[in-house]
């Protein structure tokens, strides 16, 4: 008998329709019939026990993290992942190792966390603030920021508000212990938040692109509508929120993790993502549709030419 909160899977997943991946048990077995949530196919389906004896597992392993996060939605129909993952290596040839990612979507997000890494050590970033190099540090967040990541608009506010030496003196800080502070995440996000509100800074794109930047190994950067357009592709629960808060960067980064660990556990190198920014990368090209093929094919030919 199936309850609800049990981890499930089809006992043949050697057989490609059969591999649904791990099932968490939404509704009571009744009548040989339960409801299933699937990780793989990211909807609720029907199963009947009658048929099939299906696998009752202890945990669900990997899958742990996102069936725990899963927007299950009675209804909504995504589209799979193995299917997502068929699609992109198709229009990127080469995958995240390919050549039209590397040079169109990759390098220029590395170079510019090389810049952010050698300006915002901690060790670095300290002395400049004992020093009292205000007006550097200025110039050095400036420098940091400018990434097409960012929006014009969200620019030109940083820019602004770093005009004055009270200002600097405050951002600089606040980028400090966000990037370095002893409290926790969360805490840091909140307070950043806070403090950036005094200069219209407090989006998301700002309080999230440094840590991005800086810690690429594990840390996401939140750009509102991408995130939640591949959060829901993926039948994630991230709770956002237009406030930037702790809370929701903390579920985007569960978030995160696990699409980490799904690229990772697949067998196909191209696949495998070096940090966040391939993460990142990968969520532009796919869930939101970051480029038409058009777009691929033009590139295609330049790297020819």
């Amino acid at each position: 008998m199936l309850k609800k909160g049990m981890y499930i899977r089809h006992p043949k997943t050697d057989i490609h329709e059969n591999d649904l991946g791990v099932g968490l048990v939404v509704e009571d077995e009744v009548e040989n019939i339960a409801k299933v949530f699937f990780e793989k196919k990211l909807k609720t389906v029907p199963v009947r026990t009658d048929y099939i004896a299906y696998q009752i597992l202890p945990d669900a392993g990997d899958a742990k993290l996102f069936l725990d996060n899963a927007l299950i939605i009675p209804g909504a129909d995504r589209q799979p992942f193995p299917a997502v993952l068929e699609e992109f290596l198709q229009r990127f040839k080469g995958g995240l190792k390919g050549e039209v990612y590397i040079k169109g979507e990759r390098n220029y997000k590395v170079a510019s966390s090389d810049i952010a890494r050698e300006y915002f050590s901690k060790d670095s970033f300290a002395q400049k603030i004992k020093d009292k190099e205000w007006s550097l540090l200025a110039e050095q967040i400036k420098k940091a920021f400018t990434v097409n990541l960012l929006s014009k608009f969200e620019l030109i506010k940083l820019v602004d508000a770093l005009k004055l030496e009270q200002n600097q003196i405050v951002i600089s800080n606040c980028l400090y212990d966000l990037l370095h502070g002893d409290s926790s995440l969360p805490s840091r996000i909140d307070k950043a938040a806070f403090k950036l509100k005094e200069y219209e800074l407090d989006k998301w794109p700002v309080i999230t692109y440094p840590l991005f930047a800086v810690f690429p190994e594990k840390y996401m950067f939140v750009k509102p509508t991408l995130t939640q357009a591949a959060a829901e592709n993926r039948g994630f629960d991230i709770q956002y929120k237009s406030q930037v808060n702790g809370d929701t960067y903390q579920r985007v980064l569960f978030f995160s993790q696990d699409l980490q660990q799904r690229l990772l556990n697949d067998s196909r190198d191209e696949l495998h993502p070096r940090d966040m920014i391939d993460v990142q990368g990968f969520m532009w090209c796919t869930f939101a549709n970051g480029w038409t093929d058009e777009e691929i094919q033009m590139f295609e030919n330049k790297l020819v030419d």
